[in-house]
């Protein structure tokens, strides 16, 4: 109510409800935060929103719809210079990994997971490296059944010593535990 053309204020509200299960209260929240970002005096955009919207989607088991919005997340952030475009960028890139392995397409997944890790090679200080580093390990594990990488992902976890943990959505606690566990 304070400031409604604000993006950023719907992404976090649609963040919190994700991560509370509220599956119908996230995806609206974050569809207001697209319709935002197309509105020519948004306050605070979000490029790559769609790579949260695609999360949701597919734990609500929308698996086709969760893909396309995870490329259209990379699409978007590519025409942007917002300041988490790396992180937004491996954000999809690991929301379209769990989405390809939940749809058994393997070599799909290896490839999002091993771009996800290579970006952040290549930007080790980036906002959130370590959760998604260690998701992205967590994905490989999964899908080539490695224990070596669920092994190292665990390491990382435990240590906390190499790349930047600071909080951003979908790269908390309980998005790394969960992947893990899988």
């Amino acid at each position: 109510e304070l400031e409604p053309k604000a993006g950023i204020t719907w992404w976090i509200l649609g963040s919190v409800h994700l991560v509370l299960g509220h599956l119908m209260e996230a995806l609206s929240s974050f569809a207001r935060t697209a319709q935002r970002n197309l509105e020519p005096d948004v306050i605070h955009p979000v490029p790559g929103i769609s790579a949260h919207w695609g999360e949701c989607l597919r734990r609500m088991g929308r698996l086709h719809d969760a893909r396309k919005r995870c490329l259209d997340a990379l699409e978007e952030v590519e025409r942007t210079d917002f300041m988490y475009r790396d992180t937004q960028r491996v954000v999809a890139l690991v929301t379209l990994g769990r989405v390809a392995a939940a749809e058994a397409d393997l070599e799909a997944a290896r490839a999002a997971f091993q771009q996800a890790l290579a970006h952040i090679k290549g930007r080790p200080r980036m906002t959130a490296g370590g959760p998604l580093t260690i998701q992205a390990l967590a994905g490989l594990a999964e899908v080539n059944n490695d224990t070596k990488a669920y092994g190292d992902a665990c390491l990382l976890n435990d240590r906390r010593s190499q790349f930047n943990f600071n909080w951003f959505p979908l790269c908390d606690e309980t998005m790394t535990c969960i992947d893990l566990s899988r």
